[in-house]
């Protein structure tokens, strides 16, 4: 088997991302560091959530899933719909590459990105907080599944997008609202039954829910049912995206 096409293309893709990592990189970095500065450090001996950990450690895991979340799909986004808007789209569709090693090239160099923000998001709040994760396993899974899934959903919506105000809506009015109704800055036990109820219908929420089980031990969800959730999700997006690649929507003239 000849993987010098996938390896070409990955190598590619990841050079996108690494030779701007000022823009890739520390940019992410430092809007996560202000949240821990701003809500761990400074209002968090003043909150209490769970009565069993820092307001610090409550929201880390939180963090680090937002980095996760936000890099590997703004990357796999911002691959493709600039690849369709400068025409060199279909370089890439005439290669010899099959379309699961076109779509593994997009994900895999997104959920390495993803990695790479959310590690560093993780070790600088390890310097306010000194947590250590008290199931690495777990947070490894549930990181490189929501990261793949991510990648594929930013796969898929720049394929749909027809301009950067399609990708705006995508950004503030599903995915930032979706986010922050998680769980990230709280618990969904504060909520009334009702609200704890629609919280539930977020998928965002078993993301962030999991990821806390794995650095804390105790999440509001049965953790079982939340990776089977995401593996599930994860399936359905990857073949959602590699069925969309081989019909060529919105990709050939």
């Amino acid at each position: 088997m000849n993987l010098t096409p996938f390896k070409t293309h990955l190598r590619k893709e990841m050079h996108r991302w690494t030779s701007i990592w000022p823009q890739s990189i520390l940019a992410p970095v430092m809007s996560t560091l202000l949240y821990i500065l701003i809500f761990g450090v400074s209002l968090g001996s003043r909150i209490d959530v769970t009565g069993q950990f820092s307001y610090l450690d409550f929201i880390l895991p939180g963090l680090v899933m937002l980095s996760l979340i936000q890099n590997s799909s703004v990357n796999s986004t911002f691959s493709i719909f600039l690849s369709k808007i400068n025409g060199y789209i279909f370089d890439v569709l005439v290669a010899p590459l099959s379309y699961a090693e076109l779509v593994a090239g997009y994900m895999v160099s997104s959920t390495i990105r993803g990695f790479v923000v959310g590690v560093i998001t993780y070790f600088i709040g390890y310097l306010f907080s000194g947590l250590i994760p008290v199931n690495l396993g777990i947070v490894f899974l549930i990181s490189f599944l929501t990261s793949m899934c991510f990648a594929a959903i930013g796969a898929i919506i720049a394929i749909f997008a027809k301009d950067f105000d399609s990708l705006g809506i995508f950004q503030s009015f599903i995915l930032t609202p979706l986010i922050y109704l998680g769980g990230v800055f709280y618990s969904i036990e504060i909520l009334p039954p009702f609200w704890q109820s629609v919280s539930k219908y977020n998928p965002l929420l078993y993301m962030i829910d999991a990821l806390r089980y794995g650095f804390l031990g105790t999440s509001d969800i049965n953790i079982v049912h939340s990776t089977v959730f995401i593996t599930a999700l994860t399936i359905f997006f990857t073949g959602m995206l590699l069925f969309v690649m081989k019909k060529g929507y919105k990709l050939r003239a």
